[in-house]
């Protein structure tokens, strides 16, 4: 069934030889339960699984490419040994992560700096004051 789903209008060929399949079969009740649940989920999902087209418009179907991405944004960064991360803080590395991998950094700085005017970038507060004999 799956060869089919990847030809031409493939969810409504599953779902017709499907049929021809259960109407030659009985099937246990725990069976058909899961013939209809696995049928439905076909049915109601036809539109998104247009594979073929998606194929000839050089989609990628599997799930490689989504998975690489994690490998190089989340694990390669986030992972490494005696890390701690919070969930904050590492969504603010893999913020700017992605940023920086997708070749935008110099587009996005620029943005940054021309949404704020020079009193609105935030600076960090000192933690505490400095003794004036050590100041001067």
């Amino acid at each position: 069934m799956g060869g089919l789903l990847k030809k031409p209008n493939g969810p409504f060929r599953v779902l017709h030889a499907a049929a021809a399949v259960r109407a030659r079969r009985v099937l246990s009740p725990g069976a058909k339960k899961e013939y209809q649940t696995a049928y439905r989920h076909i049915r109601e999902r036809t539109q998104w699984m247009q594979y073929h087209d998606y194929k000839r418009a050089h989609v990628p179907l599997g799930s490689g490419i989504s998975e690489a991405a994690c490998k190089t944004i989340f694990t390669q960064r986030l992972k490494r040994s005696g890390m701690r991360w919070t969930k904050t803080g590492a969504q603010v590395i893999l913020n700017l992560r992605v940023v920086l991998l997708s070749g935008i950094w110099n587009e996005a700085y620029r943005q940054i700096l021309t949404t704020y005017t020079r009193n609105e970038l935030p600076t960090p507060e000192p933690q505490h004051e400095i003794p004036k004999q050590m100041a001067a």
